[in-house]
């Protein structure tokens, strides 16, 4: 779960499961007062049919979870937003005569909407896969909420999956084919993205995990580093 400051509220927010059972089946919420830490409210809400497809691309029993919340947001409406990342590290032992090492994987990203009653309005899920051995600021993501759309920055392949019924799916990228893409979710759940900048004019990676949001967060700084090549990159929002 993680906790946001509402308009005199404290509002936690997050996945539950069902008992005795670790994997997520929807969004939790609960509107706590803030004056003696009561609860003055809870919903449980089940994740969309929508969200299902987008991650499984059909109907069925749901197996989420590693979720770990990247960023939340309060639009003008009160309403509230949750962006999360699937992120685990595997350890892999290579036995007797082989080399020890750890799996950092930074896989699917899932968007949730609130009313401010805590009744869920939408649920997404954007398909993608990222590994590394290291913990890579250019793999993950960097996210900010402007205008009523929530606005998703990542690296990944320029060959995008086109999947059914509206989904996504973004293939890993490595650093001689990493484009960085923004992603939208605008006010009613639906998706648009584009490359902003194409790997033909990059001679880095960019820390996409790692922006600096400036002005309100009117623009955006990216750093790239490839060996001893350093790039910045500054995006503007409009």
């Amino acid at each position: 779960m993680t906790t946001v400051i509402g308009e005199n509220k404290i509002i936690c927010a997050g996945f539950y499961s069902d008992r005795k059972d670790t994997r997520y089946k929807g969004v939790v919420h609960f509107s706590i007062n803030p004056d003696d830490l009561s609860i003055q409210s809870s919903k449980y809400s089940p994740f969309s049919d929508q969200f299902i497809i987008d991650k499984y691309g059909k109907d069925k029993d749901k197996d989420l979870r590693n979720i770990v919340f990247r960023n939340s947001h309060i639009d003008a409406d009160n309403n509230l937003i949750l962006a999360g990342e699937e992120h685990f590290v595997r350890f892999v032992n290579g036995g007797q005569m082989g080399n020890s090492y750890i799996n950092y994987f930074f896989m699917d990203i899932i968007a949730v909407k609130l009313d401010p009653d805590g009744d869920l309005i939408w649920s997404r899920n954007i398909n993608k896969g990222q590994t590394a051995l290291v913990l890579d600021p250019a793999a993950s993501y960097s996210s900010t909420y402007k205008d009523g759309k929530l606005l998703f920055f990542i690296n990944g392949n320029d060959k995008v999956k086109k999947m059914s019924k509206d989904r996504i799916g973004f293939p890993d990228a490595r650093n001689k084919n990493m484009n960085m893409f923004a992603i939208e979710i605008d006010k009613n759940g639906d998706f648009n993205y584009q490359i902003i900048v194409p790997e033909d004019d990059a001679d880095v990676a960019f820390g996409v995990s790692e922006g600096i949001f400036l002005n309100n967060g009117e623009q955006i700084i990216f750093q790239g580093r490839l060996k001893r090549k350093k790039q910045i990159a500054k995006l503007t929002l409009k």
